[in-house]
C-alpha cells in the first residue's frame, strides 16, 4: 500500500483467518471499493482511503490509511462492521494502533460550512462559495454532488450528531434542516472552499431560495459526496438542462485531453451560457428552450460511435425529458455499463423525488 497521511493498524486472533478475508473484501467491493490482490494480501480502495487484509494462520492483520481523520474513522467503522458481520463471535474486538481516529462529534461525512462569498454568474445563475473543515472528501472526480442541509429561516439550526449511546441522531425539533442535492462545481483545497452554483428561477424551493439569498457568514450543512460522474471514455455524450450545467461543466473540465464527443445543454435564456474548459475534441451545443429543438430531440440527432467502442452517455434533466432520453438510449443500443441517465427534477413537484430524508439517513448513518 502506498502511504496515506494517516495510518492505523489492528491485529486479531481469528481461527482460520483466511476464510473471512474474501467475503469481507467482496462486501466492501459491493459498497464501491476497488479491490486487488497484492503480495499475498487483499487491498480495497475508496476515494482518499484504503485498507489491507493479510491472513496468516489464525491471525488477521488489518491496515487502514486515509487522507484525514474523518475518512480514517469512516474506514475503520466499515472494517469493524464487516469483520463482526462475517466473523461474529469468533473475532475479538479490533484495537487500533497508530493514527487511530477518535469518534468525531458529528458523523464523519457531515461538514458545517460557512458562506465566504457569493456572485452572480449570469441572470440565471448565482455561485456561493463555502468554507468547511477537511473538504477533501467532496473533491472526488467520481462523485459530483453533496446534500445541502438548509437550516430553517429565523430559527437556530439543529445538525445531525451522535447521541449519548453512540448512535446516529437526526434533528427532530423546529431547527431541523431541509435537504437538497447540488453539484460541487469547483473547489480550492488550499483555501478549504467549495463552489456551488444555483440555478435561479421564479418559484424556488428551499435549496434554490437559500442559494439566491445566502450572504457571507451564513451556515449550511453538507453531507456526501454522491452522484456518479461520467467515467473516462474515448467518446462522451453529455446532455442536460440548466440544473445539470454545473455537473456537465465539471465532467468536461476533468475529462482527459484527448476525449471526443458532444455536450448538449438546454437553457431557458441564452444569456446563461458559460465558458467551460473542455477537451478540444468535444463539441458544445447550446439550446435555448422554446427557440431551438427540445433537448431530447437534439440528443437523438447526435451520431455516437458504434457499440463496443469506448463511449459513455451521461445525462440529467426534468423527469419527462429523462424518460424520453433513457428510452431512446435503450433503443439505440447503449448498454447499462455505457450510460447514466437520471432525473434531477420533476415539473410541478418541489424537492427531491427519491425521498430526500430517507436517502440522507442511509448516507449519513452508514
Amino acid at each position: 500500500m502506498s502511504p496515506g497521511r494517516l495510518r492505523a493498524e489492528a491485529a486479531i486472533r481469528l481461527p482460520d483467518a483466511g476464510r473471512y478475508v474474501e467475503p469481507i473484501c467482496a462486501h466492501l467491493e459491493g459498497h464501491g471499493a476497488r479491490r486487488r490482490r497484492e503480495g499475498g494480501a487483499e487491498e480495497i480502495a475508496f476515494p482518499f482511503a484504503r485498507g489491507r487484509f493479510e491472513a496468516t494462520g489464525d491471525h488477521l492483520r488489518i491496515t487502514a490509511e486515509a487522507e484525514d481523520a474523518d475518512l480514517l474513522f469512516e474506514l475503520q467503522q466499515e472494517i469493524e462492521e464487516h469483520v463482526e458481520e462475517f466473523a461474529g463471535r469468533a473475532a475479538g474486538p479490533l484495537v487500533w494502533t497508530g493514527d487511530a481516529a477518535p469518534r468525531p462529534e458529528r458523523p464523519p461525512n457531515f461538514r458545517l460550512a460557512t458562506v465566504v462569498g457569493a456572485c452572480l454568474l449570469s441572470p440565471g445563475f448565482r455561485r456561493v462559495t463555502l468554507r468547511c473543515p477537511n473538504p477533501l472528501r467532496f473533491t472526488s472526480p467520481n462523485d459530483l454532488h453533496v446534500k445541502l442541509l438548509v437550516p430553517p429561516a429565523g430559527r437556530p439550526p439543529e445538525w445531525p450528531a451522535f447521541g449519548p449511546d453512540g448512535g446516529f441522531r437526526w434533528p427532530s425539533g423546529p431547527g431541523r434542516p431541509e435537504v437538497r442535492k447540488y453539484t460541487v462545481r469547483s473547489y480550492d483545497l488550499g483555501a478549504g472552499t467549495l463552489d456551488v452554483d444555483f440555478a435561479l428561477h421564479g418559484d424556488p424551493g428551499p435549496g434554490a431560495r437559500w442559494g439566491a439569498e445566502a450572504q457571507v457568514g451564513d451556515q449550511v450543512g453538507l453531507v456526501g459526496p454522491g452522484g456518479r460522474a461520467a467515467p473516462p471514455a474515448d467518446w462522451l455524450l453529455l446532455a442536460g438542462d440548466e440544473t445539470a450545467l454545473p455537473a456537465i461543466a465539471r465532467i468536461l473540465e476533468n475529462a482527459r485531453s484527448g476525449t471526443r464527443g458532444v455536450a448538449v445543454i438546454e437553457l431557458a435564456d441564452a444569456a446563461d451560457r458559460q465558458e467551460i474548459a473542455k477537451p478540444a475534441g468535444v463539441e458544445l451545443r447550446w439550446l435555448t428552450r422554446g427557440r431551438d429543438a427540445p433537448l431530447a430531440q437534439a440528443v437523438r440527432d447526435v451520431v455516437p460511435p458504434p457499440a463496443g467502442s469506448s463511449r459513455f452517455f451521461w445525462a440529467a434533466a426534468e423527469h419527462a425529458v429523462f424518460r424520453a432520453m433513457l428510452a431512446q438510449a435503450r433503443r439505440d443500443g447503449w448498454g447499462k455499463a455505457e450510460r447514466l441517465i437520471v432525473s434531477y427534477w420533476r415539473r410541478g413537484v418541489a424537492g427531491e423525488e427519491d425521498g430526500a430524508l430517507g436517502s440522507l439517513l442511509r448516507a449519513i448513518a452508514g
